[in-house]
Protein backbone atom coordinates (compact mmCIF):
# COMPACT_ATOMS: atom_id res chain seq x y z
CA UNK A 1 0.00 0.00 0.00
CA UNK A 2 1.19 3.48 -0.81
CA UNK A 3 -0.29 6.55 0.81
CA UNK A 4 0.55 10.20 0.34
CA UNK A 5 0.24 12.63 3.22
CA UNK A 6 -0.51 16.32 2.73
CA UNK A 7 1.89 18.60 4.58
CA UNK A 8 -0.68 21.40 4.81
CA UNK A 9 -3.73 19.59 6.17
CA UNK A 10 -2.16 16.35 7.43
CA UNK A 11 -4.70 14.26 5.52
CA UNK A 12 -3.75 11.02 3.82
CA UNK A 13 -4.66 9.87 0.33
CA UNK A 14 -4.45 6.31 -0.86
CA UNK A 15 -2.29 6.14 -3.98
CA UNK A 16 -2.13 2.38 -4.57
CA UNK A 17 -3.26 -0.70 -2.67
CA UNK A 18 -2.69 -4.02 -4.37
CA UNK A 19 -5.62 -5.53 -2.44
CA UNK A 20 -8.04 -3.03 -4.07
CA UNK A 21 -6.46 -1.70 -7.25
CA UNK A 22 -5.49 -3.19 -10.59
CA UNK A 23 -6.87 -6.39 -12.06
CA UNK A 24 -5.97 -8.72 -9.18
CA UNK A 25 -7.29 -6.37 -6.51
CA UNK A 26 -10.32 -4.93 -8.31
CA UNK A 27 -11.56 -8.04 -10.14
CA UNK A 28 -10.00 -11.01 -8.34
CA UNK A 29 -10.10 -9.47 -4.83
CA UNK A 30 -6.68 -10.92 -4.08
CA UNK A 31 -4.50 -9.67 -1.30
CA UNK A 32 -5.05 -8.31 2.18
CA UNK A 33 -4.98 -4.60 2.92
CA UNK A 34 -2.01 -3.63 5.06
CA UNK A 35 -2.91 -1.86 8.30
CA UNK A 36 -1.70 1.72 8.66
CA UNK A 37 0.47 0.61 11.57
CA UNK A 38 2.65 -1.38 9.13
CA UNK A 39 3.29 1.54 6.79
CA UNK A 40 6.70 3.18 6.91
CA UNK A 41 7.58 6.65 5.65
CA UNK A 42 9.79 6.83 2.59
CA UNK A 43 12.70 9.26 2.65
CA UNK A 44 15.03 10.39 -0.08
CA UNK A 45 18.11 8.15 -0.10
CA UNK A 46 20.29 11.22 -0.73
CA UNK A 47 19.04 14.01 1.56
CA UNK A 48 16.60 12.07 3.80
CA UNK A 49 13.71 14.52 3.16
CA UNK A 50 10.20 13.20 2.64
CA UNK A 51 8.57 15.52 0.10
CA UNK A 52 8.33 14.22 -3.47
CA UNK A 53 7.01 14.96 -6.90
CA UNK A 54 5.27 11.80 -8.08
CA UNK A 55 4.68 10.45 -11.58
CA UNK A 56 2.24 7.56 -11.97
CA UNK A 57 1.78 5.45 -15.09
CA UNK A 58 -0.67 2.63 -15.71
CA UNK A 59 -1.06 0.08 -18.46
CA UNK A 60 -4.76 -0.41 -19.04
CA UNK A 61 -6.39 -3.60 -20.30
CA UNK A 62 -8.09 -3.60 -23.68
CA UNK A 63 -11.75 -2.58 -23.14
CA UNK A 64 -13.08 -5.33 -25.41
CA UNK A 65 -11.06 -7.98 -23.60
CA UNK A 66 -12.36 -6.75 -20.23
CA UNK A 67 -15.93 -6.89 -21.54
CA UNK A 68 -15.46 -10.46 -22.80
CA UNK A 69 -13.57 -11.83 -19.81
CA UNK A 70 -15.18 -9.99 -16.89
CA UNK A 71 -18.37 -8.08 -17.73
CA UNK A 72 -19.87 -10.99 -19.67
CA UNK A 73 -19.63 -13.22 -16.58
CA UNK A 74 -20.53 -10.64 -13.92
CA UNK A 75 -22.69 -7.95 -15.55
CA UNK A 76 -24.33 -7.09 -12.22
CA UNK A 77 -20.93 -6.26 -10.71
CA UNK A 78 -18.92 -4.72 -13.56
CA UNK A 79 -19.65 -2.42 -16.48
CA UNK A 80 -17.61 -2.04 -19.66
CA UNK A 81 -16.21 1.32 -18.51
CA UNK A 82 -14.72 -0.36 -15.39
CA UNK A 83 -11.81 -1.61 -17.51
CA UNK A 84 -9.74 1.39 -16.39
CA UNK A 85 -9.94 0.21 -12.75
CA UNK A 86 -8.68 -3.22 -13.78
CA UNK A 87 -5.34 -1.91 -15.03
CA UNK A 88 -2.58 -4.46 -15.72
CA UNK A 89 0.53 -2.60 -14.61
CA UNK A 90 1.48 0.39 -12.48
CA UNK A 91 4.71 2.35 -12.32
CA UNK A 92 5.47 5.13 -9.86
CA UNK A 93 8.55 7.33 -10.10
CA UNK A 94 9.50 9.88 -7.45
CA UNK A 95 11.66 12.99 -7.46
CA UNK A 96 12.79 14.53 -4.19
CA UNK A 97 11.49 18.08 -3.85
CA UNK A 98 14.51 18.88 -1.68
CA UNK A 99 17.52 17.76 -3.69
CA UNK A 100 16.03 16.59 -6.99
CA UNK A 101 17.17 12.96 -6.64
CA UNK A 102 15.05 10.78 -8.95
CA UNK A 103 14.03 7.19 -8.41
CA UNK A 104 12.58 5.92 -11.67
CA UNK A 105 10.19 3.01 -11.32
CA UNK A 106 10.21 3.22 -7.53
CA UNK A 107 7.18 0.97 -8.01
CA UNK A 108 7.05 -1.26 -11.10
CA UNK A 109 4.32 -3.78 -10.48
CA UNK A 110 2.18 -6.10 -12.58
CA UNK A 111 -1.36 -6.15 -11.22
CA UNK A 112 -2.73 -9.05 -13.26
Amino acid sequence: MIQAKCRKCGGSRLVFDMSRHGYNGYVCHEGVQAPDSELEPYRCPECKKDLFLVEIGMEVEDPEQFAEEVVAYEPETYAEEDYVDAFDWITISVECAGCGHKVRDWVNFETS
